[in-house]
């Protein structure tokens, strides 16, 4: 730790035991990527090249028709544009290992990008991360308050400053104007991998969904810096509390929800406790503090009620039968995983250093 007066820097070290996913919004269709089966590879393309290529060459309608009939960018590539594998290479941009996500005999699937910086270079932005802290810090203020009543606002625990007095809720009133946290160092593309989508039901049935994302292989290192303003957190906030944080929301997240489910047949022995929980595919309980504000009976009438009620729910489970999670005594009903090595582990699990 670095003490500038009222402010304290740290080395934030993340180690990723499962697969993380951050999302950048970008999907690469099965037709808009290489897959090379041999050596279990991906490879991304320059878009600027490619269309250079297609345009010296006379080969937009050919392209055109390429994307309407479906065919694999590799055959399209070699055999309407006629380039050898040293002319392919010249317009990728990067390549990943494809890991378990692709199969030489099976259908090529659409992949979620994972989040680069302008020079093309995965990274982990800082906001995701304090993201993350907070819903844990959130979390741990809750539980240590054993009065609470009334509808959940978060603006009761996170918000004490004075700033704007007559508006509570309004963003500078909140703690974590003193939580700082950079992107990290960038990673290497031999940090990443493609990693399948796989949902489990609580009698361990797996169900393999037509999709895969790009993500950071377990045992990589991320770097950020955490800069904590005592000025504003007055010891409300310290590294002690955030580490505390992570393992009670662990805990809390594996004795209220994980226990619900039988581990599916290729379960892995990483299972992510003491873990901070990060990025995409985690699922629900990891993102929301329903059950610790309500506890587990009124917890999953409000969450049933999400998804059966809400409208942007609505839309995205209308045929994932929520109405049934009651009987279960747990909603959502299924837990999300992901292959790697022949096994199944959760996403987003990351072991945390503050030092």
């Amino acid at each position: 730790m670095i003490q500038l007066e009222h402010l304290q820097v740290f080395d934030l070290i993340l180690t990723v035991r499962t697969p993380l996913f951050v999302g950048s919004g970008t999907e690469y269709l099965k037709n808009e990527y290489l897959y090379q089966p041999f050596a279990k590879r991906v490879s991304i393309l320059d878009q600027d090249a490619f269309f250079e290529m297609l345009a010296s060459r006379n080969l937009v309608d050919a392209y055109e028709r390429f994307i309407l009939n479906g065919d694999r960018l590799d055959r399209f590539l070699k055999t309407d544009c006629g380039l050898s594998d040293e002319d392919i290479q010249k317009l990728v941009r990067y390549s990943v290992s494809a890991a378990d996500a692709l199969q030489e005999d099976k259908p090529l699937q659409g992949i979620k990008a994972f989040q680069r910086n302008a020079a093309g270079q995965a990274y982990v932005p800082g906001a995701g991360v304090k993201g993350a802290l907070r819903t844990v810090y959130l979390a741990h203020c809750i539980q240590n308050d054993p009065a609470r009543t009334g509808e959940f606002n978060e603006a009761n625990y996170l918000h004490p400053l004075s700033c704007k007095p007559k508006k509570r809720e309004d963003a500078v009133n909140s703690i974590f104007r003193g939580v700082q946290i950079s992107d990290s160092i960038p990673l290497g593309d031999d940090a990443m991998i493609l990693a399948g989508k796989y949902d489990s039901g609580t009698e361990g049935m797996v169900h393999q969904i037509n999709l895969c994302r790009e993500c950071v292989r377990p045992d990589q290192v991320i770097r950020l810096k955490l800069t904590l303003d005592q000025s504003i957190l007055k010891g409300r906030i310290t590294k002690e509390i955030l580490l505390q944080s992570i393992r009670e929301f662990s805990e809390y997240y594996h004795k209220t929800y994980v226990k619900h489910f039988k581990a599916p047949r290729l379960a892995g022995a990483e299972d992510g406790r003491g873990c901070l929980i990060l990025g995409g595919g985690a699922g629900f309980f990891s993102k929301t503090l329903l059950y610790p504000y309500y506890g587990e009976q009124e917890g999953l009438e409000r969450a049933v009620n999400c998804f059966t009620q809400d409208r942007h729910y609505r839309r995205q489970c209308q045929t994932h039968k929520h109405e049934q999670d009651r009987q279960l005594g747990i909603s959502p009903h299924m837990l999300k995983y992901t292959k790697f090595n022949g096994q199944l582990y959760p996403f987003g699990m990351c072991e945390v250093q503050i030092e």
